[in-house]
């Protein structure tokens, strides 16, 4: 599904009526059977981010995951 067509999708949607996306965003999916994982994740993630940033997580992420960033374009 082409990026124009999700977003169209996503507009039309009851809860999306007023969906645009930001100057800059990503997005990542997650396999099914990590699906508890993320769930308990999403569960204690207020706990979670008194011990590390949002910032903190998205660098470890994209280091452990070996995407290419410029950090510059991260966090205007």
């Amino acid at each position: 599904m082409r990026l124009c067509e999700r977003k169209f999708w996503l507009n039309t949607g009851l809860h999306y009526k007023n969906f645009a996306w930001q100057n800059g965003y990503a997005g990542f999916s997650v396999s099914s059977s990590k699906k508890e994982v993320v769930t308990i994740y999403i569960a204690n993630q207020k706990e979670h981010h008194k011990t590390q940033t949002y910032k903190e997580e998205v660098l470890q992420f994209l280091k452990e995951y070996n995407i290419d960033y410029d950090e510059s374009y991260l966090w205007s």
